[in-house]
């Protein structure tokens, strides 16, 4: 297959749609921001994956990357996704956890 491959799909809705590969101007255009988003998204991820396996050190060093990573974003006019908040919550959650008071009273505030 060459990349201006097109292929058909059929769904309920059409008679079939044609999507045509080998276009790379839209993500290429899109550029720096998306690549700032997919950073806070994958951090994210990997901080809950922490989370959950049970590394709360991990997971809140890694949900305070986040929570910087979104000021940058923001810093620079973009929208973040919001997900500092939830960082937040977890941090507090986490800190309470391991007993350690003053750092979940630091995330609180």
């Amino acid at each position: 297959m060459s990349d201006s491959d097109e292929y058909v799909y059929d769904s309920d809705d059409d008679e079939g749609v044609v999507y045509e590969s080998g276009d790379d101007s839209a993500v290429e255009s899109a550029g720096e921001d998306d690549d700032g988003l997919i950073q806070i998204e994958n951090t994210f991820y990997e901080a809950d994956e922490a989370r959950e396996a049970g590394n709360a050190t991990e997971a809140i060093q890694k949900y305070k990357k986040v929570i910087d990573l979104e000021a940058a974003y923001e810093a620079e006019g973009n929208t973040a996704p919001g997900k500092s908040f939830t960082c937040y919550q977890h941090c507090t959650a986490l800190s309470y956890a391991m007993g350690d008071q003053d750092k979940m009273m630091e995330f609180y505030r």
